[in-house]
């Protein structure tokens, strides 16, 4: 599983995750989120204001 970067496409928060995974040559996928829609519900976080990433679940 690949991490994944959830977000507004004008987010400063989304851009900076997205710089910060590039700058460590880590491969992600991005999926912009509308976030004056029904898509935001879902990931409503306490400040909403955060990007969301998903990263892969390890079970040892």
């Amino acid at each position: 599983m690949m991490l994944v970067l959830y977000g507004g496409k004008r987010s400063p928060f989304v851009r900076r995750v997205a710089i910060w995974l590039g700058l460590q040559g880590r491969k992600f996928e991005r999926r912009p989120v509308d976030l004056f829609g029904a898509d935001f519900e879902s990931f409503r976080a306490p400040l909403s204001r955060v990007a969301v990433l998903t990263t892969p679940t390890w079970c040892g």
